[in-house]
């Protein structure tokens, strides 16, 4: 009887370490599987993030390119060209002029010549111009003039107009082509 309780408690000594053994390779798979799993989302938001990234990238630098192909021009500001509501306000030139008429009209060409012409002098006053088709300035021209305006509400201007100003004041207006010519003379 002593045999079969040696055996016994030597059977349920090995079943304990069995499972014992048991219990902790499954703790230990139970663990490891939660980590090996962490690893794999891990690298999966890794690789999408870099995906992502390159997609991005690819995207922009080829929107790059075809912006690159296209002709590039050089903006130039050209600061003598004005609006009817700018006219009186160059308060850096104490006399100046304001040319008047629309650039799409027959006989622009001519008053563009003019004005060149005057600027080619080696004295002469300030001149602007103003593009009496430019859509800013369209509400200004009408079929009957008013010289005697002296605020930018009341301008209205024919096909072709010469201005002179002083202090922000206009000292002369002239709408006859002929004396035009001669003041740019």
């Amino acid at each position: 009887m002593a045999k079969i309780k040696a055996k016994r408690s030597e059977e349920e000594t090995n079943v304990k370490k069995k499972s014992k053994k048991i219990k902790e390779t499954k703790i230990r798979i139970e663990e490891g599987e939660t980590l090996h799993r962490f690893i794999i989302i891990f690298i999966v938001i890794v690789v999408l993030v870099l995906a992502i990234y390159l997609i991005s990238g690819l995207v922009s630098n080829n929107k790059n390119s075809n912006n690159s192909t296209a002709e590039e021009t050089e903006v130039e500001i050209n600061y003598d060209n004005v609006n009817v509501g700018m006219i009186l306000n160059r308060d850096q030139y104490d006399k100046y002029y304001v040319m008047l008429y629309d650039a799409d009209s027959e006989n622009a060409l001519y008053y563009s010549a003019l004005m060149t012409t005057y600027k080619n002098k080696e004295e002469h006053e300030k001149l602007f111009y103003c593009d009496l088709g430019n859509p800013l300035n369209k509400d200004y021209v009408q079929e009957e003039s008013n010289p005697k305006a002296q605020k930018t509400e009341d301008f209205a201007f024919g096909e072709i107009t010469l201005l002179e100003i002083q202090k922000g004041k206009i000292t002369r207006y002239v709408e006859d082509i002929d004396t035009i010519k001669d003041i740019l003379q």
